[in-house]
């Protein structure tokens, strides 16, 4: 189904209209991003932008205009990040945008 499932549980008791965020780290070593935990009416949410990171570590081939050259994946990278064109042509201006397969 393409989804993990995780037990967490608030470090303290949360009273109504209170929350708690943690490093998605608490998930895994793996998992970058916040977690927000909290209570309303005295029912429990979740709220999360938690990702796995990027593994990779060839370098890609990238062209910004005439110029190609490689292009790494930054370091703590998860699914999506930006790199900028002056990293392969500096008289670029702009962002190379990186998507990681896993």
């Amino acid at each position: 189904s393409g989804y993990t499932w995780f037990q967490i549980r608030p470090e303290t008791i949360l009273e109504f209209g209170g929350n708690e965020t943690k490093n998605c780290s608490v998930l895994g070593p793996s998992y970058v991003g916040n977690l927000t935990i909290g209570c309303v009416d005295g029912i429990l949410f979740a709220r999360h932008n938690c990702e796995p990171l990027c593994f990779a570590t060839e370098p890609i081939q990238v062209r910004v205009g005439p110029i190609s050259g490689p292009v790494y994946a930054p370091p703590g990278m998860a699914l999506r990040a930006q790199v900028p064109c002056i990293s392969v042509n500096d008289i670029y201006i702009g962002d190379i945008a990186l998507t990681c397969i896993n």
